[in-house]
């Protein structure tokens, strides 16, 4: 009986004891297949769509996987472990990521390099750089995974027409402020709670996308229709091609795109940020349902302006270029622009853009070295001294050392500070044989 006791656990523990190896074994069989994944292709095939952000085609493949994206990264992308989720990754995407993407989906580099924001380097402007704001592309401002800056905008009718439902690349972009196709307002966050899109969340199982926080359908969410009225639309579709040709089209003439938005973004900054917007917004029916009063803000910025006042903004500056450049000197003059204005912080001034606001460059009074000599012989001899401010204000211009040469050795003599000595008192008159000096 003991014999038969002892017999019977014996087989149990060796039946233990086996199931126990098999299962080890199957752990290892998986630990390994799981770490391996970084050597091996997608098991699916996912071509992206048309104008698709590369952030959202990724979201796509992982949900086709049955897998979290950012589990899905780390396991066949170790190398951004962590790591790309938290970056704006259709700007900060490298080659090395690219490559190893082109690798694993079997899709070619460069296909993969035209659905990220850098693409448009050379068009939207000269450069894209991921550790800075770029014109005109709205930022996200990431905290980890989590993203608080409204940067990534969406047409809920886009999306339920959608047979597989994706985020386009032009969504990134201020201007992309309404949808041409269904002619109403884009949203950048969600309708319900306010929460700005987190793609790398807005799944609920197979369901992409909804809100990362209260789990709305984003294709159930509903925007706001735009008077067809409106030329903001137009502007939308203008703006669109010129980006997508790569030039802007005037008299005849062509200008290449990034040259004109880097005008354009000059003309952000004095309509709404200094508040020049005289005769800007007469065309459009909803100045009167949209707020576009000029506000201080804490930056001038334009990812900060709402994307209702951001629509007024580029249908009023597309409505300047509409019949360049009558109408855009129109505005210049109607709001007492000066060359300076027109000109601030703008490095390197396109030839189109020069050669109209150099009409607006009064440029002063020019400055005659015999003129000066006269003006200060005469308050010397009227009163006995003089200095730069007065004769300034006789010859009715400011006397700039640095601009005119030879101005500083008329009220210095030899870097002593005090007044030349006798001067001869010539006709106080511009000699128009006279050299002039700008």
């Amino acid at each position: 009986m003991i014999s038969g006791k002892s017999s019977s656990s014996a087989r149990l523990s060796g039946g233990l004891s086996s199931r126990f190896e098999a299962s080890i074994e199957l752990a290892y069989k998986v630990k390994s297949y799981r770490f391996d994944l970084d050597k091996q292709k997608f098991r699916y095939r996912v071509e992206p769509k048309k104008d698709e952000l590369l952030s959202s085609w990724i979201v796509r493949v992982a949900l086709v996987h049955l897998t979290d994206p950012a589990t899905f990264v780390n396991l066949y992308l170790p190398a951004w472990r962590n790591i790309l989720w938290t970056r704006d990754i259709d700007i900060a995407a490298d080659n090395t990521l690219l490559d190893a993407l082109a690798m694993k989906s079997g899709i070619e580099h460069r296909e993969l390099y035209n659905h990220t924001i850098r693409a448009y380097e050379g068009y939207l402007s000269e450069t894209i750089n991921p550790k800075t704001r770029n014109p005109f592309v709205q930022s996200l401002k990431s905290r980890g995974r989590v993203k608080l800056g409204y940067g990534i905008r969406f047409c809920p009718k886009c999306l339920q027409k959608d047979a597989e439902p994706y985020f386009r690349r032009k969504w990134r972009l201020s201007f992309s402020t309404a949808c041409v196709t269904h002619n109403c307002f884009l949203l950048d966050r969600c309708p319900y709670c306010g929460t700005p899109v987190t793609l790398c969340r807005s799944f609920l199982g197979k369901v992409f996308p909804v809100c990362s926080r209260c789990r709305l359908d984003f294709r159930t969410a509903n925007s706001e229709d735009v008077d067809q009225g409106s030329y903001g639309l137009e502007a939308i579709r203008r703006l669109y091609e010129i980006l997508d040709t790569g030039m802007f089209r005037f008299v005849n003439r062509y200008a290449y795109s990034f040259l004109f938005f880097r005008v354009l973004r000059q003309f952000v900054r004095i309509t709404k940020f200094q508040g020049y917007i005289r005769g800007l917004l007469n065309h459009e029916v909803l100045t009167e349902s949209i707020d576009f009063t000029v506000k201080k803000r804490r930056k001038n910025i334009i990812d900060y302006i709402p994307i209702r006042e951001q629509y007024l903004v580029f249908s009023g500056l597309m409505k300047l270029f509409e019949n360049y450049p009558q109408n855009f000197l129109s505005f210049c003059s109607l709001n007492h622009l000066r060359f300076t204005d027109l000109c601030r912080d703008i490095a390197l001034l396109p030839f189109w853009y020069a050669e109209v606001v150099d009409r607006l460059n009064r440029g002063g009074k020019k400055i005659n070295i015999k003129e000066v000599r006269n003006a200060i012989a005469y308050l010397s001899k009227k009163q006995g001294w003089t200095c730069k401010e007065h004769v300034s204000k006789i010859m009715g211009v400011y006397l700039d050392y640095g601009k005119t040469k030879g101005l500083r050795e008329l009220f210095y003599s030899g870097g002593s500070g005090r007044l030349p000595g006798q001067m001869e008192l010539d006709t106080l008159i511009l000699c128009p044989d006279e050299k002039v000096i700008y």
